[in-house]
C-alpha cells in the first residue's frame, strides 16, 4: 500500500538512550556480533483511523485496511530511528477489528511467515509489543486476515556491530579480537548536532569536510534542532544529507540576494551532483532583496533528489520554495511554500526542467501581486499526487505552465479567494498539458488556455473553462458530466 502524504499537525522528538547490549554468534564465521539496544520516547509511526495523526505527518489517517491487505510502513530515518537499525521495538495495535483475525508483522524483503504478532476480535482494540527486524530498506510488512485500523508506536531500536574481544573488568574495555575489523561504513557517517556532541555544529562545515567520491559516498546525519546558517549551504557530489524529520530538524538561513542566478539567494544548492537531501525542513527568513530561495537546483538530473523534506521562503520581493534551474530531481514527499513580497512560488520550474514530483505540496500564498502554487517555464515536469495552491494576491494561479508540457495525474490545483483573478490551471504560450485524475478549481477560470492546448481526461473541473484546444475524455463537474470540449452538455 502506498503512503499518503499529509499535514503535519504535531511530532514528539526521540531520544535515544542506551539500556544495554547482547552479543549474537556467527557459526559461519565465529565471529559475534554486539546488539545494543537504544530505547526512545515512545513515537507514532502509523494510525490509520480517521483523523489521526503520527509525529511526522507520515501514515496517517490513511484508512481501514482491508481483509488480506499487506502494508509496508517505512522505519529507518524516522524517529531518530538509524539507516542502519537492525530492529525495531514498538507496539502494535489492531484497533476495532471487522472481524477474527491476526496481524503479522515482518521485514519486507522476506516471505511473510506463518505466524500472528497480535490475534484481535472484532470490536476491540488489542495490542502487542514486540521486535521485528527491519528490511533492507529499512521498513517492516503488517499483514491484516481481517479489517481493522492499525496503530505503531516505536520505544527503540537495535544496532550491531562486529568484533571478538573479551569483556572487561574492573570497569576496563576488553581486548579487541583477533578478526575483529573496524566497519567501513560509519566511517563515513559524519554528525552534526547543535549540542556540540557530533562531529560538527553546522551542516556548512561538515560539508567543507567532507572529500568523497562515487566508491567511497558519505552521509551526513544531523541531529533535530533549528541550525542558522551564514550563508548559501552548497551540497556536494556523493554526500547525502539527512536530517531528524521534517519540522525537527531545520537548516535556516536569511540568504536573500538581488540575482537569483547567482544562487546566493538560496539557503541550500545542488549544482550537478549525486546526492540526497531527507527528512529535514529548509527555511529562508530573507534579507529584504530581490529574491529569497528555500531550495535551488541547477543542472541536476534524477540523481539528485529529495525525499519527505520542506522547503519554505519569504522576505524577498520574489520568494521561491524550491527554483529548479535546467534540472529534472526526483522529489518525493516534498512540501514548498512560499509567502510575502511582491509574487511567491511554491515550485518554480524554469529552462526545460523536467523533475518528477510525487506526493509533492506547493503553495504560495500573501504576495501582494502573484502567487503560483508550481510555475513551469519550458518544462516537462511528471506531475503525481501534486497539491497546488495559490492564495490572495492580484493574481493566484494553482499551476501556471508557459511554453511547458506537463503530465499531471492526481492533481489538485487550487486558486482561492482573496485575488480578482483565480485560475486553477493558466496555460500560455503553446503549453500543451495532459491532466488525468485531477482536481481543478479557480474563481475566474478552472482552466484556461492562451494560445496552448489541453487534454483532460477524468478530471472535476469547478469554474469555467475558457480558450480553445480542449479534449475532454470524462470530464465532469460536481453537477454533471462535460462534453469533449469541457463545456456542460
Amino acid at each position: 500500500m502506498s503512503r499518503r502524504f499529509s499535514v503535519v499537525v504535531a511530532f514528539v522528538v526521540a531520544v535515544g538512550v542506551v539500556f544495554g547490549a547482547a552479543q549474537i554468534t556467527s557459526g559461519s564465521t565465529n565471529s559475534t556480533k554486539e546488539t545494543v539496544f537504544v530505547g526512545l520516547v515512545p513515537t507514532r509511526l502509523l494510525d490509520t483511523r480517521e483523523n489521526a495523526t503520527t509525529f511526522d505527518g507520515f501514515d496517517q489517517a490513511v484508512g481501514r485496511l482491508d481483509a488480506d491487505t499487506t502494508y509496508e510502513l517505512d522505519i529507518a530515518s524516522r524517529a531518530g530511528i538509524p539507516i542502519d537499525a537492525a530492529s525495531v521495538t514498538a507496539n502494535f495495535v489492531a484497533a476495532n477489528p471487522s472481524g477474527p483475525g491476526y496481524l503479522t508483522v515482518y521485514p519486507c524483503s522476506v516471505d511473510r511467515p506463518l505466524a500472528a504478532a497480535v490475534n484481535y476480535r472484532p470490536g476491540e482494540d488489542i495490542g502487542n509489543e514486540f521486535t521485528v527486524p527491519l528490511g533492507p530498506d529499512g521498513d517492516i510488512c503488517l499483514y491484516t486476515f481481517a479489517e481493522t485500523d492499525l496503530v505503531v508506536d516505536v520505544s527503540g531500536y537495535y544496532i550491531t556491530s562486529s568484533g571478538t574481544g573479551t569483556p572487561g573488568t574492573d570497569g576496563q574495555d576488553g581486548a579487541d579480537g583477533a578478526d575483529g575489523q573496524d566497519a567501513e561504513s560509519p566511517a563515513r557517517v559524519i554528525w552534526v548536532a547543535d549540542d556540540g556532541t557530533g562531529d560538527f555544529t553546522l551542516l556548512s562545515t561538515a560539508l567543507a569536510s567532507v572529500d568523497a567520491t562515487s566508491t567511497e559516498p558519505y552521509v551526513i546525519k544531523i541531529a533535530p534542532g533549528v541550525y542558522e546558517e551564514d550563508e548559501r549551504v552548497v551540497l556536494k557530489d556523493d554526500v547525502d544529507v539527512e536530517g531528524s524529520g521534517q519540522g525537527i530538524t531545520t537548516i535556516e538561513c536569511a540568504c536573500s540576494s538581488n540575482s537569483n542566478g547567482a544562487l546566493n539567494a538560496a539557503v541550500v544548492s545542488a549544482t550537478d551532483v549525486t546526492a540526497e537531501i531527507r527528512h529535514l525542513t529548509i527555511n529562508n527568513t530573507g534579507g529584504g532583496k530581490a529574491f529569497s530561495i528555500g531550495l535551488f537546483t541547477d543542472d541536476v538530473d534524477d540523481e539528485f533528489s529529495m525525499l519527505h523534506v520542506t522547503a519554505t521562503a519569504e522576505g524577498g520581493s520574489n520568494n521561491y520554495g524550491i527554483y529548479n534551474a535546467e534540472s529534472s530531481p526526483t522529489m518525493n514527499n516534498v512540501t514548498a511554500t512560499a509567502s510575502g513580497g511582491t509574487d511567491s512560488y511554491g515550485v518554480y520550474n524554469n529552462d526545460e526542467s523536467s523533475p518528477t514530483m510525487n506526493n509533492v505540496t506547493a503553495t504560495a500564498t500573501d504576495a501582494g501581486t502573484e502567487n503560483y502554487g508550481v510555475y513551469n517555464v519550458s518544462s516537462e515536469p511528471s506531475m503525481n499526487n501534486v497539491t497546488a495552491t495559490a492564495n490572495g494576491g492580484v493574481s493566484s494561479r494553482g499551476v501556471y505552465n508557459f511554453d511547458s508540457s506537463p503530465t499531471m495525474n492526481n492533481v489538485t490545483a487550487r486558486a482561492r479567494a482573496g485575488s480578482a483573478s483565480n485560475y486553477g490551471v493558466y496555460n500560455a504560450s503553446t503549453s500543451t498539458p495532459t491532466i488525468r485524475n485531477s482536481s481543478i478549481t479557480g474563481t475566474q477560470n478552472s482552466i484556461f488556455n492562451d494560445s496552448s492546448s489541453a487534454l483532460v481526461v477524468a478530471t472535476e473541473l469547478d469554474g469555467d473553462v475558457t480558450g480553445s484546444g480542449f479534449t475532454c475524455v470524462g470530464a465532469y463537474t460536481a453537477s454533471g458530466g462535460l462534453d469533449d470540449t469541457c463545456q456542460s452538455g
